[in-house]
């Protein structure tokens, strides 16, 4: 990824966060994507994107809470 795309990406992370919650400023952000081919079904990837600077246990807490979040599928209860 450039540099350029990264910036923006985290410009619009951050103006997104202040103008859904007052204001407040992003102070760490992590993007996980799963894309497929267009081309070839069976070709898959994964990718985390995070900020150049972002320390490595911001990272690590971001992406442990949005697993705890998930802990459970949907349509699966927890017992």
């Amino acid at each position: 990824m450039s540099a350029e795309t990264l910036r923006a990406i985290d410009a619009a992370i951050h103006a997104h966060v202040a103008d859904e919650n007052d204001g407040q400023v992003a102070a760490g952000w992590v993007i996980n994507v799963y894309s497929e081919s267009l081309h070839d079904g069976s070709s898959s990837y994964y990718q985390s994107v995070v900020p150049e600077t972002q320390p490595w246990h911001s990272t690590a807490g971001l992406v442990r809470l949005l697993a705890s979040e998930y802990k459970y599928p949907p349509y699966e209860e927890a017992d």
